[in-house]
């Protein structure tokens, strides 16, 4: 009869298991999106026609607390930067970015932008290469529907 030890030793792989960290969907959003470092923003869409200059963001992976931001840097295509905020809520489901500094002393293209972007998107897309937001609900475009693809 070898069932015993079988059964003894699946005992101890469903205990091991059990025992492993385990990670929520929001910690896998923040990984992707911490991980990659940089993300090259390839389309910012306000569906009028309207050309944006397309920025760069800079982050690190970090690991905060229910409710807390990561930070970054915002480059915006003219040379200018800003630090920004960054956050994934519900399960990765939605992303939050705003400006660190909600009223700065001096206000530069990257500020500027990333002011006018600032808000919470839904998200539509998170893989290792490509990031996709969308959101009805920014500080520069309130009420008007803004896609951001990034790479």
């Amino acid at each position: 009869m070898m069932k015993r030890p079988v059964v003894v030793g699946l005992s101890i792989v469903l205990a091991a298991i059990g025992l492993l960290p385990t990670c929520t969907k929001t910690d896998v959003a923040f990984n992707k999106f911490g991980d990659r470092g940089i993300w090259n923003v390839t389309l910012i869409d306000d569906f009028s026609g309207t050309l944006f200059a397309l920025p760069v963001l800079r982050v690190s992976n970090c690991k905060p607390e229910y409710d807390e931001y990561c930070e970054g840097t915002f480059d915006h295509a003219a040379g200018t930067s800003t630090a920004f905020k960054w956050h994934f809520g519900y399960s990765g489901s939605y992303f939050e970015m705003y400006p660190v500094n909600p009223e700065p002393t001096e206000i530069n293209q990257a500020w500027q932008q990333c002011y006018n972007l600032s808000g919470k998107y839904d998200v539509i897309k998170l893989h290792s290469a490509k990031f996709e937001i969308e959101s009805y609900d920014t500080q520069g475009y309130p009420g008007k529907r803004i896609f951001i693809r990034m790479q």
